[in-house]
């Protein structure tokens, strides 16, 4: 797949900004038709699956942002990011847990037979996994695992360990080294790695290994899997109340204000009138100025024009001095042009937001993130 088909299938997503992370509004099985078509067309798709805990690391660690901002998919997994999707109104399907994705396919709910390979995990949690699929006997086969010993991302990155991976062809390679050292080892490895999707998944390995048990579905739905995973691992509970206690921070900072925000200005979310915006080609960059409001209702616009923008492969300048009103979708989109300006080395720059943009883009705890004028 060459790049300018890469931007076509990213701004064909429907992304929306929680937390300066771009969700996707996915359900199980949309995100299993991507899967399907990354094995197909055989092209990299970097599938990740944020919860609390690794928006608590991403708003700590802008690299770690950047990395899941890369990403090809990035699905809801936590449930309380669910619950502020719902509070500020945003039309988002469902959560769909890593755990929940590998349960889907590997009971064979997707006619597939994908390989999968396990890479990391603790005390041979991999071997486990390996084994508990290879007995199977199904569709869903397991070509391979990976135990890594203790060290860097660096460290685990050796030419010995990618050829291990790269020998068994995995359409799906799954891993579980920690969110940070996770999504590092994978930003150093991507482009070396013979497989399709690449996901760090976490403890779904020890589910798919049996080596902790998932809680039991009523607890799921309502939200309560983090207490039945301290009851099954107390040393969570110390990880757990960090995260518990960064979202009460995060609700009195970031969420209620943006819910009052939202309330005022509840007249520029339902006007579908399309933004004027024009776009001035210069030799090194492109000048885009919009004009108007961007919300979900006419978001296909400013798709439209960043995708194409993008294509160009020069700096661009957004010029808000004309922009009245911005939402979480089209600041979804932006990030998805802040993507791709990042992988083609190229500049994104923000130019002249009013005070009220500047308010949006920090509630949505984007300002670390661009460069602004």
């Amino acid at each position: 797949m060459n790049n300018k088909e890469k931007i076509d299938r990213d701004f064909a997503r429907d992304v929306w900004c929680i937390f300066g992370l771009p969700f996707d509004n996915y359900s199980i099985g949309d995100v299993c038709k991507c899967i399907d078509d990354s094995i197909i067309n055989n092209y990299h798709c970097l599938l990740s699956t944020p919860n609390m805990d690794w928006v608590t690391i991403s708003l700590n660690d802008l690299e770690f942002k950047k990395e899941i901002i890369s990403s090809d998919i990035c699905i809801i997994d936590g449930s309380p990011i669910l619950w502020v999707a719902y509070l500020f109104g945003f039309p988002i399907k469902k959560k769909v847990a890593g755990s929940t994705l590998m349960e889907y396919i590997i009971a064979n709910k997707v006619d597939k037979n994908y390989k999968l390979f396990f890479f990391g995990g603790k005390k041979n949690v991999a071997k486990q996994a390996f084994i508990a699929i290879h007995n199977r006997k199904k569709q869903i086969k397991a070509v391979g695992y990976y135990c890594p010993k203790y060290g860097s991302a660096e460290e685990i990155s050796t030419a010995g360990i990618i050829n291990e991976i790269n020998k068994t062809a995995p359409d799906i390679l799954l891993i579980s080294l920690g969110a940070k050292k996770g999504m590092s080892w994978i930003k150093k490895n991507i482009n070396r790695l013979n497989t399709k999707v690449i996901s760090h998944v976490g403890r779904a390995i020890d589910f798919i290994a049996g080596t902790v048990k998932r809680a039991p579905s009523w607890m799921q739905k309502v939200g309560l899997e983090w207490l039945w995973r301290i009851m099954q691992q107390p040393i969570l509970c110390g990880r757990y109340l960090k995260d518990g206690i960064f979202l009460i921070f995060l609700f009195i900072t970031s969420v209620i204000p943006y819910m009052g925000f939202l309330f005022v200005n509840k007249k520029y979310q339902l006007i579908s009138k399309s933004p004027v915006i024009h776009i001035i080609d210069k030799e090194s960059k492109l000048k885009i100025e919009i004009a108007g409001i961007c919300n979900y209702l006419n978001n296909s616009v400013a798709k439209t024009t960043f995708r194409d923008s993008a294509k160009q492969n020069k700096d661009i300048v957004i010029d808000f001095s004309k922009t009245e009103y911005v939402d979480s979708s089209f600041l979804g989109t932006l990030l998805l042009l802040l993507k791709h300006q990042k992988m083609s080395h190229k500049k994104l720059i923000l130019t002249c937001p009013n005070t009220k943009l500047k308010k949006i883009f920090k509630l949505n705890m984007l300002t670390n993130l661009f460069d602004m004028e």
